[in-house]
């Protein structure tokens, strides 16, 4: 997607998203006055994500980076969830590398 249509197909989002962590939205908020379902809202956050924008969140809602000190509390924040979610899937990786030998050897 070109930067143009990404940036109108996410303003409206933008508009609705406040700077500052204590100024956060909840996905509820974003979600009524979308007429969306939170749902819908998680996925097209997803994307503004993907596509670049600095959508930050936290137990408040979303809001946009006030200063880099906020940038990097989500960025802490992710890496613990990145790490945690890593280790869940290495036990599930050894639980099938042991399958596979099982079957090999049988």
């Amino acid at each position: 997607m070109n930067a143009k249509k990404a940036d109108q197909k996410y303003e409206y989002l933008l508009k609705l998203i406040p700077t500052g962590k204590e100024k956060a939205v909840s996905r509820r908020y974003l979600a009524n006055t979308l007429q969306l379902t939170e749902r819908d809202v998680s996925k097209i956050i997803h994307s503004a994500r993907a596509e670049g924008y600095l959508i930050l969140s936290g137990h408040h809602g979303y809001y946009l980076p006030q200063d880099v000190s906020e940038t990097k509390e989500f960025y802490d924040l992710m890496r613990k969830r990145a790490v945690s979610l890593l280790s869940v899937l290495k036990t599930a990786r050894k639980v099938i590398t042991e399958d596979k030998e099982s079957e090999e050897t049988k």
